[in-house]
């Protein structure tokens, strides 16, 4: 998967701190993603600092580090969060230490009056969404710039509902709690309205609830996923991982939690237990076998990778097991680059993504994945500057000027 562009800037100071030749896990540097970012005057988004270390692999460091902006009346920032506050430009910092910066460049931009726009989960413009009771739905607010281009705001904006016991609104993720309408109103910080719509919540019996799989088998220390649907009496079906209630019937064997937008299973020692998930009066059980197997091997799914300079990209990790097994590992190993100067790949985090790729500058690198027993896999990066190979032109009429 490519992931918009994205690129990160660093400072690291030489000092009695860095490596010299120690084969202690020292940090080298900060990075901030992402290094260059828009935003529009009054609204926020959120950075994150990344801490290289002498290995190759790296930390998120967002909370920890010392944040500040080097003209506070274009932007504030707060453990990350930056708001434009006028248009104009600057730049944030990260600092770890006296020794560890990294910086991003900021500009503010203002919005063309009056337009901003609602969309549903979809993706298209609407001014209604109907939600069946006890379910959520996503909806976010777009703002035009001079440009043409849009960004979203939907964290940044005030969520209002005229009838909370009807359907609530948080960032946008409106849940629906009873039948009924209720009015959603979404104004600027300054309370002035940029967009409203109507949350219709309708009932609708639940038939049954579904898993994607009704059987797990996992080495203890490793995870996988669940996903639950749920079908109504009105021949309509919906995914409910957020809305659902999940429980184990061991969690000393194995625990369940909701990472939106995924359900992770993990196994903790061998043995046996349920996952249940319920939702409207329906339940269906997942049967989990926690095993004693080992990781024998590992595998890169795609063992050389090439990105453009300021892009990520996600890899994949799988392991096969000593029962002859195999599963996605990529949340269950630590990751590093041999060369942190081209590219970066992140472990798994709190506001990380595990296997996530960033092409710093051009040249080369080797990611390696490694397990808590000592195996290990490794992949090629190679990060190129951008280059336009093709030209295509599409449409009935469609004209090449000259």
């Amino acid at each position: 998967m490519l992931i918009a562009a994205v690129s990160l800037s660093a400072v690291g100071c030489s000092d009695d701190n860095s490596d010299s030749g120690s084969s202690a896990k020292r940090m080298k540097e900060i990075v901030i993603a992402p290094e260059a970012a828009s935003v529009i005057a009054g609204m926020s988004l959120d950075l994150t600092a990344l801490g290289i270390y002498s290995d190759g692999s790296t930390s998120d460091v967002t909370v920890e580090a010392e944040w500040s902006s080097d003209n506070e009346e274009i932007v504030s920032v707060n453990k990350g969060r930056i708001t434009g506050l006028k248009p104009g430009s600057a730049v944030v910092s990260a600092a770890v230490g006296k020794n560890f910066i990294g910086s991003a460049d900021i500009t503010v931009l203002e919005a063309v009056p009056d337009q901003y726009v609602i969309v549903g989960s979809s993706g298209v413009i609407t001014d209604k969404v109907t939600i069946i009771e006890g379910l959520n739905e996503q909806v976010r607010a777009l703002a035009v710039l001079n440009d043409g281009t849009a960004q979203d705001v939907t964290e940044s904006v005030k969520w209002t509902s005229s009838k909370s016991g009807v359907a609530s609104v948080d960032k946008g993720l409106v849940s629906a709690k009873k039948a009924g309408k209720s009015n959603i109103s979404v104004s600027l910080a300054d309370n002035e309205k940029i967009g409203e719509f109507a949350a219709e919540v309708v009932k609708d019996n639940v038939a049954s609830v579904t898993l994607n799989k009704t059987q797990l088998s996992m080495a203890a220390g490793y995870s996988d996923t669940l996903s639950a649907t749920a079908s109504f009496a009105s021949g309509k079906s919906a995914n409910i991982n957020t809305s659902a209630s999940w429980k184990s019937s061991n969690g000393k064997i194995a625990s369940v939690e909701v990472v939106d937008p995924d359900v992770k299973v993990s196994g903790l020692t061998a043995g046996n237990a349920d996952i249940t998930v319920s939702f409207g009066g329906k339940s269906a059980v997942c049967k989990v076998t926690v095993t004693e197997a080992e990781l024998v091997s590992m595998a890169f799914e795609k063992n050389a990778l090439t990105i453009v300079k300021g892009l990520s990209e996600d890899l994949s990790v799988f392991g096969g097991f000593s029962d002859g097994t195999s599963a996605d590992i990529t949340k269950d190993v630590k990751f590093t680059s041999d060369n942190t100067n081209v590219a970066v790949i992140e472990s798994a985090g709190q506001k990380t993504v595990a296997g996530r790729v960033h092409g710093r500058n051009v040249g080369e690198a080797a990611v390696t994945a490694s397990a808590e027993n000592g195996l290990s896999a490794e992949a090629s990066v190679k990060v190129a500057d951008a280059e336009v190979t093709a030209l295509t032109v599409s449409g009935k009429d469609s004209v090449i000027p000259g």
